[in-house]
């Protein structure tokens, strides 16, 4: 397990995607009870980081699937669908609509939430007006895009992380503080 960033939050080196071609199978034909099962056996494997989004239609079934357990032993990273312009408002509602979604762990727990990808100014915004918001994703490769984003919100939340999902660009946003 390593620490996420400054926030405290310890995390299993390997985590569960909810997204990908299949969508834990729901795109494959698989049923709900199979991608419950295999959340389950992800978190008894030790796996404590469970990826899912509004977009990946599963957040509801990830609610299913961590119904019961232990605030100290799952972490939920969701992400809000950036079709529109990304608003301090706007992913307040988004958060909200995810955390009823995850009506299971929202009753014992509330969301630990990842906002994908932003414009710096919104991105602080975020970071100062919603202390809940404690990462954000940007798969773009924008190698001076999180370069503003990281400058715009670590002197105002130092626990903030930043987190990549593009391959090609891993090895240069780690080394500007991914």
């Amino acid at each position: 397990y390593n620490m996420l960033g400054r926030t405290g939050l310890n995390v299993s080196v390997m985590g569960i995607g909810c997204g990908g071609p299949s969508r834990l199978g729901h795109l494959s034909g698989h049923s709900e009870a199979n991608a419950i099962a295999v959340l389950r056996r992800a978190l008894e494997f030790g796996i404590n980081l469970i990826d899912t989004s509004e977009f990946y239609e599963n957040e509801q079934t990830v609610g299913k699937a961590i119904g019961g357990v232990r605030r100290d032993s799952v972490i939920i990273s969701t992400k809000k669908q950036t079709r529109e312009r990304l608003t301090a408002d706007g992913v307040r509602k988004a958060l909200e609509a995810s955390e009823a979604a995850l009506q299971a762990y929202r009753e014992q727990h509330g969301a630990v939430p990842a906002v994908d990808s932003a414009s710096s100014i919104t991105v602080q915004r975020l970071a100062e007006e919603c202390p809940r918001v404690v990462a954000i994703k940007d798969s773009s490769g924008d190698l001076p895009h999180m370069m503003r984003m990281i400058a715009a919100v670590k002197p105002l939340r130092p626990d903030f992380c930043f987190l990549t999902g593009w391959d090609a660009a891993l090895m240069p946003m780690i080394l500007i503080g991914c």
